[in-house]
Formats: C-alpha cells, structure tokens, sequence
C-alpha cells in the first residue's frame, strides 16, 4: 500500500470471547488462553466455531491491511497454515507514534487436526508483521 508503514505487534493472544465497550472504547477479553483441552467427549480432528485473537499494534503510518493466520507447528518445525480471519483495514492516521490500536480478529470454524503446538502470526498483504507471536498448546483429553 502506497504511503504506509506496517505496524509492529506488541502485544498477541487468543481468547474465549472478545467485545468492543464502544462508551470506553475499551475491549473486554474473556479468558486467555496458553494452553486449552478438548472439551469433554470430543475428539480430533476438531473445529471451533468461534474463538478471538487480540492484537496490539503500534507504530503504523496510513492505512493498513492485516489478518491473523493460524499455523500447526509440526515436530520438525514446518508450519502448516489451518485458519485465517477476515482482512481489517487500520487507520493510523491520527494515532499517536508511541500508541497504538487494538483490535480483536474474530476466528470462526477452525480445524484444529491434532494435538500439539499452534502458532498466531499476523500479516498483510506485504508479508508478516513483525513482533509478537504467539504459540498456543492443544492438548488430547486423554
């Protein structure tokens, strides 16, 4: 995108449940998670209707794109690319240089295919954001 900087992440997790309190323009997260088990009964593969990842980003200039993509992190360290949220477009025109915007990226039907280690990235059009990533450990029941 012409006459934009992308941001840095520095702060990125997900969590149960995201709101946007529009009075405070504050957001409400519910229950970070690090590492989660699949609920009683369930089994792999598995599919999450809806879970949130939050986001801060900090020093962009114009308007940028961005996405979180999900990855599996195999033993062998390949990473293979599960979910993606919507696109956002971010306006930084008007933030402060030392501030930032957060943001909650919705997540909806993603396949979790086994236990083991995910990764939170978020991009853009032109590549990876740099800063914070987040890896999060899914655990078998048994």
């Amino acid at each position: 995108m012409a006459n934009s900087i992308l941001p840095t992440i520095r702060l990125l997790f997900s969590c149960d449940h995201a709101e946007f309190l529009a009075d405070d323009e504050k957001w409400v997260l519910k229950n970070p998670w690090s590492v989660v088990a699949l609920p009683e009964g369930a089994t792999f593969p598995f599919r999450v209707q809806e879970f949130w990842v939050y986001a801060q980003l900090v020093g962009g200039i114009g308007k940028v794109e961005a996405m979180v993509e999900m990855c599996e992190v195999k033993p062998d360290g390949t990473r293979h690319l599960r979910g993606r949220s919507a696109v956002h477009e971010f306006d930084f025109d008007g933030v402060h240089r030392l501030g930032g915007i957060d943001f909650a990226f919705p997540m909806r039907r993603v396949p979790f295919p086994e236990s083991g280690l995910y990764e939170f990235r978020v991009t853009s059009g032109e590549g990876l954001i740099l800063g914070t990533t987040f890896e999060l450990r899914v655990l078998d029941q048994s």
